[in-house]
């Protein structure tokens, strides 16, 4: 249950970050 609500949680921030991460690699 723990490791559910951990690969949730990064999945998050792995969807936060990832538009960011492609901005600044296309700069």
């Amino acid at each position: 249950m723990a490791r559910a609500v951990a690969l949730g949680a990064y999945l998050k921030i792995l969807n936060w970050m990832l538009p960011w991460l492609v901005y600044a690699l296309l700069q």
